[in-house]
């Protein structure tokens, strides 16, 4: 009874998202692909809640949110003129109009999947589409057949919206959204792929030559490898560049989000790559008349005064909620050049919530013997763009931020100046507003209409080369993938593109323990420029580790040149030129004087139990590539090598393994095939033919390989052209759909397993 009563209702609703809905699907405006829609947190498309732009129909979300639905709109290209049939797979049900006609009326498990209407070739045809589930598995692939051409999956270039699409969605959406001509930027997806959540990495192609490095490593198990920090909620980190070092604070609770004794940590890095063993700076305390430790919380963490010093910040929060205005107030050292710190003091108490100098062990600023310390603090108290970082936790009424009131609730504000001198002010859960007086006076906040983001933060900055990124996890819910949009004028971005496409295990349980690399930060405008031209973050993943990505300048992802890489002329722990290297604390990725100083090659070490090293190099997309490379293991029995040839959204038709018995394993179509032992300490030289029109390749491995390639292994998935070339140590992982949830702590979290040691050299590709 329950599933009839559910399409009753739906049916209701669909009526009444379709009731006074004008001719808006059409060609007006601006023109961007896919189909634009809301998503509604229950399975009867009633109260949507977050705008959805979906490239294509072919989606599998088992595993995802649970009851739910969706509206998209747009248009469909005919591709004949004449009938064409839809097909459609879908649990639980589906409708699709087109030309205002019902083609497909399934909503239902056991409700109609196929229907027909007359088309014209390359006519924009309006679309409308419905979809729910309540309940695993949940899927909805969309297909089309005409006069001689057979049943295949919808054509994603068929799909587009217009400006009066997304105006549409816009009004059905709760809270204010800013007009799209208005907004202080928007995200049209020029040049970007389609984003499919399903995997780790979206299936996006990622920034070319990003290095993600990790800073720290959670272990409640063995305190001694982290300084003897206990804690496994690691989250919230930030960044500087100060007198030729890197600055990181982050924030560290005992097991959940806003426990009681949570703490800040610093650590420096002179490369960015290597930093040091974490120090706690702002440790807790309980305050008078509290019967429980404070907590730290930041969204502000550092500052670089105009006589150069470097202030660190971290604001005392209350338990149970730290940022709310109940909590103590925010707290100020000053870090010295040597590494040492000053004294702890309170630049401004949360005086509207009864704290002060009387009820606090530290004192008051003003109180410090060092005049120029003062000033600086001064300085930062006048400087309103900063401060406005503070006022979440503040929420006094005194007068002192720019930005507050009663309705004011955005929180993390960061700030980067368009090319028109406006400035852009973003904030959490997609909110952004604008100032083109410097920041004296701000518009109103509003939800940026084309940015589909949920609560985690959004960062924004100018880069090297005069253009801007706008970084941010691209979905209403799920804190993955990290992903970098780019710009001309820090108006219109488009061309996104992978920064951090990674999802490992979460390794301990927590409250509030979102997955992915989230909470993203840069180095705020005045704390620093590194030397060289690339765009620095951080963030936390997983709320249990930090990481930091190199980004080179300009930002792109795509190349059109052909690879031959030796190493030789890279410094040995330095970036590694045009490579993509996902690098841990116990599985590094670095350049290596292997076999020599005079001849170099790229090591990938592993100990990690629940992770992996990466290395990838894209190259000029081809139809056809011959690669080269050769590869040395230090063992052959635990350890793990995966070489994969990759399309340009990561489907992966050539795999090759060198698994821990000692064995080279090649996966031809469905099979996987033994092609014979390698040994430990010797190198062999690899031949891959690959041939994506045929879908076939040719593979061999030897001692200095010159022979002939074994042909014809089929393809182990369809990929129309090849783009990357990847080495992993660990077994693919497409996880994705937020399903990386544990209930409890992965066992033997805090111990590394046996190492495992690989070299690459003389790696070319090429095309044939």
């Amino acid at each position: 009874m329950r599933k009839k009563t559910i399409v009753v209702v739906l049916s209701l609703s669909v009526v009444m998202i379709t009731s006074g809905l004008s001719q808006q699907a059409d060609d007006s405006g601006r023109s961007m692909p896919g189909l634009v829609g809301f998503i509604c947190e229950n399975p009867r498309f009633k109260e949507p809640a977050s705008q959805d732009i979906i490239k294509h129909v072919n989606h599998d979300w088992t595993g995802g949110p649970g009851d739910w639905s969706g509206y998209w709109q747009g248009c469909i290209e005919g591709p004949f003129t004449g009938e064409v049939t839809f097909t459609a797979e879908a649990d639980n049900g589906l409708k699709l109009e087109i030309d205002n006609q019902v083609v497909i009326d399934g909503l239902g498990r056991k409700k109609a999947r196929v229907g027909r209407v007359s088309m014209i070739k390359g006519k924009k045809h309006p679309m409308k589409l419905w979809y729910f589930q309540d309940g695993d598995p949940s899927y909805l692939r969309l297909y089309w057949s005409w006069a001689g051409q057979d049943k295949v999956i919808v054509n994603e270039s068929a799909f587009s919206y217009s400006t009066a699409d997304e105006k549409y969605i816009i009004s059905r959406l709760p809270g204010e959204y800013w007009d799209f001509e208005d907004a202080p930027l928007h995200f049209d997806g020029t040049g970007s792929e389609s984003l499919d959540l399903a995997h780790q990495d979206g299936r996006l192609a990622p920034v070319v030559g990003v290095e993600n490095y990790q800073v720290f490593r959670s272990n409640r198990e063995h305190p001694e490898l982290t300084g003897g920090l206990k804690n496994t909620y690691i989250h919230a980190p930030m960044l500087c560049y100060w007198k030729g070092k890197y600055y990181l604070e982050f924030l560290a609770a005992p097991v959940n989000e806003h426990d009681p004794n949570t703490v800040t940590l610093m650590t420096t890095s002179v490369d960015g790559k290597s930093w040091e063993t974490p120090r706690i700076l702002f440790p807790a305390f309980k305050p008078e008349g509290d019967t429980h430790l404070t907590i730290s919380h930041q969204r502000m963490g550092f500052y670089v005064s105009k006589d150069n010093r470097l202030l660190i910040l971290s604001f005392y929060g209350t338990y149970p909620s730290p940022n709310e205005g109940r909590g103590v107030g925010r707290a100020v050292r000053q870090v010295y050049e040597d590494g040492s710190v000053g004294p702890l003091y309170f630049i401004r108490y949360n005086r509207h919530a009864g704290w002060s100098e009387k009820s606090t062990p530290y004192p008051y600023y003003k109180e410090s013997s060092d005049r120029g310390f003062v000033a600086a603090c001064d300085e930062l108290m006048a400087n309103k763009l900063m401060v406005q970082q503070w006022w979440e936790e503040d929420r006094s009424k005194d007068g002192f931020y720019i930005l507050s009131g009663e309705e004011f609730k955005c929180k993390a504000f960061n700030w980067y100046t368009r090319k028109d001198g406006a400035i852009v002010g973003m904030f959490k859960a997609g909110y952004a507003v604008l100032s083109k007086d410097g920041g004296k006076s701000w518009s109103d906040i509003k939800k940026l209409p084309s940015v589909i983001v949920g609560h985690a933060k959004m960062w924004g900055q100018q880069t090297e080369d005069g253009r801007y990124a706008f970084v941010y996890n691209p979905h209403f819910e799920w804190r993955y993938p990290l992903v970098a949009a780019t710009s001309d004028d820090g108006r219109v971005f488009g061309n996104m593109a992978c920064v951090h496409g990674e999802l490992p295990p979460r390794r301990y349980d927590g409250d509030a323990k979102d997955v992915g690399p989230q909470y993203v930060r840069g180095i705020t405008p005045g704390n620093g420029n590194p030397p060289g031209k690339e765009m620095w973050l951080t963030y936390s993943m997983n709320k249990e580790d930090i990481w930091v990505s190199r980004l080179p300048v300009p930002i792109r992802h795509k190349v059109d040149k052909w690879v031959d890489d030796s190493f030789d002329g890279m410094t040995p722990g330095g970036p590694v030129d045009n490579w993509n290297i996902y690098s841990l604390k116990w599985a590094p990725v670095e350049v290596a004087e292997f076999p020599s100083a005079a001849d170099k090659s790229l090591e990938l070490k592993d100990v990690e139990p629940y992770d992996y090293a990466r290395a990838v190099r894209a190259f000029a997309n081809s139809k056809k590539v011959i690669i080269k490379f050769d590869m040395l293991a230090k063992q052959t029995r635990n350890g793990r090598m995966e070489v994969e040839v990759l399309s340009r959204d990561g489907r992966r038709p050539v795999r090759i393994v060198l698994g821990e018995a000692g064995r080279i394993e090649v996966t031809d179509g469905s099979k996987v095939v033994d092609k014979g032992s390698y040994q430990a300490d010797k190198w062999l030289s690899f031949s891959i033919a690959v041939d994506a029109a045929a879908g076939t390749f040719g593979f061999s491995f030897g001692d200095d390989f010159g022979g002939q390639l074994e042909t014809e292994l089929a393809f182990a998935e369809n990929a129309e052209s090849l783009e990357r070339l990847s080495f992993r140590t660990g077994e693919y992982r497409k996880l994705g759909i937020g399903k990386n949830k544990n209930e409890d702590d992965l066992p033997n979290a805090g111990d590394p397993v046996g190492q495992a040691v690989y070299y690459i050299n003389n790696v070319s590709v090429m095309s044939f």
